[in-house]
């Protein structure tokens, strides 16, 4: 298991290696220039920034407690309240 701090100390490619292994992607959005997408990484999320037909823009992540709230309402967790 990694922790957040871990990963901040990663490289962007090492990163997204740990984002294709290990992450569960959660979430997507879509803006005029860009595609967004959220994964879930053992404690901790990260968004993956993509630049309209070409690779990866940018990466950043983020606590739970500090996961932005537009992700907050799209996130259903019904199936967990059973």
């Amino acid at each position: 298991m990694m922790t957040l701090y871990e990963y901040n100390l990663l490289t962007e490619k090492e990163k997204l290696t740990i984002i294709n292994t290990y992450g569960i992607n959660i979430n997507e959005w879509y803006d005029i220039f860009h595609s967004y997408k959220l994964y879930q990484l053992f404690s901790f999320y990260a968004e993956v920034s993509f630049a309209k037909g070409t690779a990866v823009e940018s990466s950043c992540s983020f606590s739970a407690e500090k996961l932005p709230e537009m992700y907050l309402d799209k996130i259903d967790i019904s199936s967990l309240m059973q």
